[in-house]
């Protein structure tokens, strides 16, 4: 029973030991690691706090968008506010859509150049993942399309036909309708009754859901007559 307990005490003495010897080691490491957990926690609350204060920039931004839209009222102002938010926001999730917001109040200044501008940086922030990014691809699109920049037209272009021929995005029927308005308007009626066709036979295909898209192409076809 004694030689028992002794080697129990033993057994305990020596694992004593090796925490005396290694307590150094054990106590910096567990400061270590209090250390790197206060640091995550303290970023993630830092990380918080910054996105928190960039989305009730961006309200800002939207509220002012949206009274010189309803009111009328000066639309470089709002321009230069939503830039400003961008600046304030860099690296937040709101940062490009703080651009666009921009590039909208541009183009209703009549400042296109500028606007698309203001979408490349949208484009260049906003995550290829985002489900919005596809919609801002093709108002760059069809804005550089708009534009007296012909040398990029051809890629605006490309752009616009890659999203629309690509049935898995989710703003395909936007794309397809809008790149057979394209060719409608450039008096190429074969193109756009080819696009607007594929784009109301996706719809009947899909009994799941409506395309308003779709809808909006249905009539315009019935005005092309192709040999």
């Amino acid at each position: 029973m004694h030689q028992k307990t002794y080697g129990v005490m033993q057994a305990l003495w020596g694992f004593y030991s090796l925490q005396k010897k290694h307590r150094r080691f054990i106590i910096g490491g567990a400061l270590g690691l209090t250390a790197s957990v206060s640091l995550f926690f303290g970023y993630r609350w830092y990380s918080f706090a910054r996105e928190s204060e960039a989305q009730k920039h961006f309200i800002k931004c939207v509220e002012d968008f949206h009274s010189v839209f309803v009111q009328g009222g000066n639309w470089a102002r709002v321009a230069v506010s939503c830039e400003q938010g961008a600046f304030m926001n860099k690296g937040t999730y709101w940062e490009p859509y703080f651009y666009a917001y921009q590039a909208q109040a541009l183009v209703n200044d009549g400042k296109l150049n500028a606007a698309i501008d203001a979408l490349d940086m949208t484009l260049s922030l906003m995550p290829y993942r985002s489900p919005a990014r596809s919609a801002y691809a093709i108002m760059h699109a069809l804005m550089t399309l708009d534009s007296v920049d012909s040398t990029r037209h051809e890629a605006a272009l490309q752009a616009l036909r890659k999203i629309a021929h690509n049935s898995s995005d989710i703003a395909s029927d936007e794309a397809l309708f809008y790149l057979g308005y394209y060719y409608w308007q450039h008096d190429k009626s074969s193109e756009a009754y080819g696009e607007w066709q594929a784009l109301v036979k996706r719809d009947q295909d899909d009994r799941t859901s409506s395309s308003p898209w779709a809808g909006l192409a249905e009539p315009l076809l019935e005005q092309i007559t192709v040999s």
